[in-house]
């Protein structure tokens, strides 16, 4: 018992959270609906089989006991051997007689080795006794009278078949009827499993559309009172989610507008500083290297944060242009003092699609200005066609990224767990993530892969393929 305890709550647990709840809860009815339509089944033939076997049983006692009065009284009157061949018995029945040990029948092929030895036990003993046997593959139910006034027993064997006919017919329909009933209570189940279920598959659904960004979906509100709950909870939980992340996004466009103005005052006041950084002591200009630095990342954050919060607040437009796709990448990487290998397929060479030049440059600027800063920069740049979509791939030499970063890395200010490696200490942790928004605007997606070649990145950037 100890050990098949936790065996069966493992069971269950693993049915509780594995597979479809539609499967489970009609397989559940349908199991139910068996073992019902089995026990009505099983409880219907006993009571059938016990009524209908005692009636036939008294009657056919009834019977023997009849037969075995009248063969007394033939057996008293006449001579015995001319008595017990003229007796004659029901249709269907048989009698077998012994007077005075000898054996005598009234049809050929019934005997004495026929009668149970029990039953002959019990009826030279003087009591009245019967017994259901087969002979030949046919039952028979055999009554044995003793006769003590001839020194006689008799016995009356009559065939039961048309009762086991019956029996075998009544079971037939009830095993009919419950094959029958189970099958309804299968489709009963889909029928209720369907409705139960349809409320949760549109809130998950719902769930994913708000989860991939679009806050306007509600659910319709319903007629149930227990659903009404389920809906009116989910829409005032995106309505909190949508009115907090608004008031984020107008927080952070605020902040970076109101720091847009000192910021630029600051550049500009270093710009003009920077012509007389030679009249600086030299400690003084290491300081001064560093003011203008940070100046500098500060004000690409703002940039970024604004950018950022324009999106949120969905005020990005795509401004979609012909562009050669190879060409525009090597337009842009010539202007790096890098060694990067571009490789583009021979199917689109020279084909136009349609992109946002400004946004795509943008996603292209961070990839590499990520990739200089945790890999000394990107080694190749691939360019192909995959279906309807796009495929750049950029491949660094770096450390490469941990499988359990790789989902997180593109989100905002991520900064991962190690430092000297992607999404540590170095960048704003913003990048990335406006190279996913980027995508996202232009209908694609970003993934980071193993490169092909050593242990470094490939990010994977997929655009729709715009034909102009």
């Amino acid at each position: 018992m100890t050990d098949a305890a936790p065996e069966l709550t493992g069971v269950r647990r693993r049915w509780s959270r594995g597979g479809s709840l539609r499967l489970r809860v009609v397989v559940a009815f349908s199991v139910g609906s068996l073992v019902i339509s089995a026990t009505i089944a099983i409880a219907t033939y006993a009571i059938c089989e016990r009524y209908l076997v005692e009636q036939r049983e008294n009657a056919l006692l009834r019977q023997a006991w009849s037969d075995a009065r009248i063969m007394e009284q033939s057996l008293a009157a006449d001579d015995r051997p001319a008595a017990i061949s003229s007796y004659e018995t029901a249709p269907g029945s048989k009698a077998l007689v012994n007077v005075d040990g000898a054996w005598f029948g009234t049809s050929v092929g019934i005997g004495r080795s026929d009668i149970p030895r029990s039953l002959r036990t019990a009826v030279a003993a003087g009591a009245p006794a019967h017994q259901r046997i087969r002979l030949d593959g046919t039952p028979f139910f055999v009554v044995g009278v003793p006769l003590p006034s001839e020194n006689a027993t008799f016995y009356e064997f009559t065939s039961i078949a048309p009762l086991d006919r019956t029996l075998r017919t009544i079971s037939a329909a009830l095993v009919a009827g419950g094959a029958v009933a189970s099958l309804l209570g299968a489709l009963l189940a889909l029928w209720i499993a369907r409705l139960v279920v349809r409320p949760l598959t549109e809130t998950a659904r719902a769930a994913e559309r708000v989860a991939a960004g679009d806050l306007d979906t509600r659910l319709d509100k319903y007629d149930d009172p227990d659903l009404a709950l389920l809906s009116d909870s989910f829409n005032q939980m995106v309505d909190a989610v949508q009115h907090r992340l608004r008031r984020e996004a107008s927080f952070s466009s605020d902040v970076s507008h109101e720091l847009r103005s000192p910021i630029t005052t600051l550049a500009a006041a270093t710009e003009l500083m920077r012509r007389r950084r030679d009249q600086l002591p030299p400690d003084m200009q290491e300081i001064f290297d560093l003011l203008c630095a940070d100046i500098a990342r500060f004000s690409q954050l703002v940039e970024d944060l604004l950018e950022i919060s324009r999106a949120d607040a969905g005020a990005e437009e795509l401004r979609l242009e012909p562009v050669v796709l190879e060409e525009f990448i090597r337009h842009y990487t010539d202007r790096l003092d890098e060694h990067i290998t571009i490789e583009v397929a021979a199917d689109i060479v020279g084909s136009r699609i349609l992109l946002d030049k400004r946004r795509f440059e943008r996603v292209i600027e961070n990839l590499t200005a990520n990739a200089r800063a945790y890999a000394d920069g990107v080694t190749a740049i691939r360019i192909s066609r995959r279906d309807s979509m796009a495929r750049i791939e950029l491949e660094d030499a770096g450390p490469g990224i941990a499988p359990e970063e790789r989902a997180l890395i593109f989100e905002r200010f991520h900064r991962g767990s190690s430092a000297g490696r992607r999404g540590s200490t170095k960048g704003s942790g913003l990048g990335l993530a406006l190279v996913a928004e980027q995508v996202r605007l232009h209908g694609g997606k970003v993934e980071v892969l193993d490169a092909l070649t050593g242990d470094g990145a490939r990010f994977v950037v997929e655009l729709p393929w715009r034909s102009v």
